[in-house]
């Protein structure tokens, strides 16, 4: 069970990002949660998934998970589809693992195409970032996804991606290497489990609580029914200071002297 990616460390990256002028909406509803799963054809990482029912970022370049799950999906696949077409006919990509290429490209393409359809979903996350569906657990990597040849991690958790993207403090517990992915790592040819560097620092046992507090901010900002699970009052949101940590050479997590 994951004991950091919770209500509390949420929380605060909703109060984050709302600082850094992104918009964030209530939450998503039991009935709006559903149409997204729906969509997506599997169950969201239950990291996405806490942060989405607390907090909706919204705006340009963000999925409209509210409006048109269907839509967003739609074009979600088409983007990766794409990615893969293209290479297929500029660069005359192909898996091995897939078995031998087609002789002609229209011919690879329907085969890599029907690879893909039969893939484990990919949820997109901001632009062109998406996190994989398989395993359906705490702690997926984010994969930035440009072309077949060209797309890397970009977060090795989704605490490490919101970090990277938007500027989020790192907490300590984030991944230090990135999990295997299922299919999708094979066929982009990311670096597997034992091929990352750095060790993951598992004597870590901060909870997404003691981040939070780590701000020294005036309360979390959720919705009704999440604050009142976690026994947290909602507050207003606090723009009057900048920056809330960083994270030191040393991999240690500092709080920033504003807060201090």
């Amino acid at each position: 069970m994951n004991t950091h990616f919770d209500g509390i460390y949420v929380a605060g990256t909703l109060k984050e990002l709302q600082y850094r002028g992104i918009n964030v909406e209530p939450g998503l509803t039991e009935d709006e949660f559903r149409a997204v799963e729906r969509a997506v054809g599997a169950p969201l990482p239950p990291d996405l998934a806490l942060l989405l029912r607390t907090g909706l970022p919204s705006g340009e370049e963000f999925p409209d998970w509210r409006g048109d799950p269907e839509g967003e999906m739609r074009r979600a696949r088409d983007w990766v589809a794409r990615a893969f077409t293209f290479d297929i006919d500029a660069e005359q990509w192909w898996f091995d693992g897939w078995g031998p290429r087609p002789a002609g490209n229209e011919a690879a393409k329907r085969l890599a195409l029907e690879h893909l359809s039969a893939a484990p979903p990919l949820v997109p996350i901001y632009s062109h970032r998406f996190i994989p569906t398989d395993p359906p657990a705490f702690g997926n990597p984010v994969l930035s996804i440009w072309q077949a040849d060209d797309s890397i991690y970009y977060g090795f958790d989704l605490a490490h991606y919101l970090h990277q993207e938007f500027g989020v403090p790192r907490p300590p517990w984030s991944a230090r290497m990135p999990p295997h992915v299922p299919f999708w790592g094979d066929v982009f040819g990311l670096l597997d489990e034992d091929q990352a560097t750095g060790p993951p620092d598992h004597s870590r046992t901060d909870s997404g609580r003691e981040w939070y507090a780590s701000l020294s901010i005036d309360g979390p900002y959720l919705p009704d029914t999440l604050s009142t699970a976690l026994g947290v009052q909602p507050s207003h949101i606090d723009t009057d200071t900048e920056g809330t940590g960083f994270e030191r050479e040393d991999g240690e997590w500092e709080a920033s002297p504003l807060y201090t």
